[in-house]
């Protein structure tokens, strides 16, 4: 062993001791690697006296509760995470460390009285999500959309793609289909396991949207996801042994009730490793676990994957204030259009008054059809779509 290997492990071994010191004997969860959940953070601790060690730690812990605040801000609705936030913060935020998988400190320094460090950490999503649960969050009283994956893989050394929807439902091979499905799930919805007989051997590669649809249709899907997963090596190596391997990932999610297209995806990941099946399987995860964040980022911007228990929205409605014949004609409009089985107002201000609205349909569907609608006197402009909430404001003309 050279002498620069040997200080790095004594340096590594140090660095853990002093964690145990600090946050007790290590979780068996933390030495379990997954970096698909990986997110990139900068900690910061101010310096008292001389005690850099205590600083250093310091910026290490507020790394970690900058990653299990920022996991938890994907991962769930911010309209949740406000109605519960006195409990996720005694319950999670206050003890982030339990929630770390794993973390890699990527460079440090100190400036003035203060100490900042960057570091990649994973974060335990299933953990997390049991906390979630139990701190109160309402997520299971929520009516969560099922999703089916139809995603083909191809590895390195594949002469072809490989895929369930072939009539084998096999999908344990599959790292980009195992990743996506640990994405979503950590993330609160419900993945539908493939089965063999909803599939068939004349189905191509690429699905139809009717083909994906039909398949969706029954297993009781509400989105279906279908898409290409492709593994390959790169020219780039290091010392002839570290190779450097691409994973390219291509997603589009489709409605299964109406077949139509409401979005994409197209990530691309780099791995490196000295082993082939190793190197290829990390690409095909980080593109699959890009892939999954950006899909459940635009799936909940388009207020589709939760609705309320009853399908229930808030309508909060301002600039009433000197134009009460304005909301008088909208909340009229409202309760008349096709879809709203009833209305119910629920608060009452001087400028604002909220509605709660019995609907046929997401927030998203509620909106576009608020802006179709035509007034005299008033325009409608929608300030903000959450998952059972929306928020506009009437402007006189």
């Amino acid at each position: 062993m050279n002498q620069k290997r040997f200080f790095d492990m004594k340096t590594v071994l140090s660095f853990l001791a002093s964690i145990i010191l600090l946050y007790g004997a290590l979780p068996v969860f933390l030495l379990e690697a997954n970096p698909a959940n990986s997110v990139y953070v900068i900690g910061s601790s101010s310096i008292h006296g001389k005690n850099m060690q205590a600083g250093r730690k310091a910026a290490i812990a507020n790394a970690f509760l900058t990653a299990v605040s920022r996991v938890l801000m994907e991962q769930v609705p911010k309209e949740l995470i406000e109605r519960n936030f006195q409990a996720i913060n005694e319950e999670i935020l206050s003890q982030a460390d339990k929630y770390i998988l794993d973390f890699n400190i990527l460079n440090e320094s100190r400036h003035g009285g203060e100490y900042r460090l960057m570091a990649q950490v994973s974060v335990f999503l299933k953990k997390l999500n049991d906390s979630l649960a139990k701190a109160g969050l309402e997520r299971d009283k929520q009516k969560k959309s099922r999703f089916l994956l139809c995603v083909a893989e191809k590895g390195i050394d594949d002469f072809g793609y490989t895929y369930w929807w072939d009539g084998s439902g096999d999908t344990q091979d599959s790292i980009a289909m195992q990743s996506l499905f640990q994405q979503l799930t950590g993330a609160g919805y419900d993945v539908v396991q493939p089965e063999a007989d909803i599939g068939s051997p004349s189905y191509p590669v690429q699905l139809s949207s009717s083909e994906a649809v039909a398949m969706a249709t029954k297993v009781g899907a509400d989105i279906v996801v279908t898409g290409l997963a492709t593994a390959k090596e790169t020219s780039n190596t290091m010392d002839g042994a570290i190779r450097s391997f691409r994973g390219d990932l291509n997603l589009w999610f489709l409605r299964s009730d109406t077949g139509e297209q409401i979005g994409m995806s197209r990530k691309v990941a780099i791995s490196a490793d000295s082993d082939a099946y190793a190197g290829t399987r990390k690409a095909l995860a980080n593109a699959a676990n890009l892939g999954a964040k950006d899909m459940i980022s635009q799936i909940r911007t388009l207020g589709i994957g939760f609705s309320a228990g009853e399908d229930k929205i808030q309508v909060v409605i301002e600039g009433i204030g000197g134009n009460i014949a304005n909301y008088v004609k909208f909340r009229n409009a409202l309760g008349n259009m096709s879809g709203v089985k009833s209305i119910q107002l629920t608060e009452m201000g001087s400028d604002t008054t909220t509605i709660l609205a019995d609907y046929r349909g997401n927030t998203k569907a509620l909106a576009d059809a608020l802006l179709l609608q035509s007034f005299d006197t008033f325009g409608i402009n929608i300030i903000e779509i959450g998952i059972s909430n929306i928020r506009l404001q009437l402007t006189p003309k």
